[in-house]
């Protein structure tokens, strides 16, 4: 499968996991166990993404020889280790929390709002930006 529909397809796999816990998260009333497993599915969904592009696209961008496509494959690859720490120190610190305390948890839901933002925003730019420069410089 080509390179980019796969990471677009996760995408869409990604903000759909953000839909269903926001609404979820909105409702109020989750099954016992659904947010966490949700967490828990998502978490490991978007190492599987990550693991991809660090294996596929961003070596892409560091072997091209435009020096325009390896500062930004570069400069794509920097942001997107920082987003990581922080969404997967998210995902730990409330990994082992009770549901009915996540629920009433003002900061996990702030937090939780910032990384599905986050997130959300490094998608419309990696489509917008990084996925059109890899065609440009980076398909073979």
């Amino acid at each position: 499968m080509d390179l980019i529909v796969q990471l677009k397809q996760q995408h869409v796999e990604i903000l759909h996991f953000f839909k269903a816990i926001g609404d979820e998260m909105a409702k109020g009333d989750v099954e016992d166990n659904y947010l966490i497993e949700e967490l828990n599915n998502l978490k490991d969904f978007l190492i599987a993404h990550l693991a991809l592009e660090d294996r596929m696209l961003y070596p892409s961008f560091e072997m091209s020889k435009f020096k325009e496509a390896q500062n930004l494959g570069k400069k794509f690859s920097t942001e997107m280790t920082a987003i990581s720490k922080v969404a997967m120190i998210f995902f730990e610190k409330y990994n082992n929390m009770i549901l009915s305390d996540l629920l009433k948890n003002a900061k996990f839901k702030k937090e939780a709002d910032l990384i599905i933002t986050t997130v959300k925003r490094r998608v419309g730019i990696e489509e917008s930006i990084l996925y059109p420069a890899y065609d440009k410089y980076c398909r073979k």
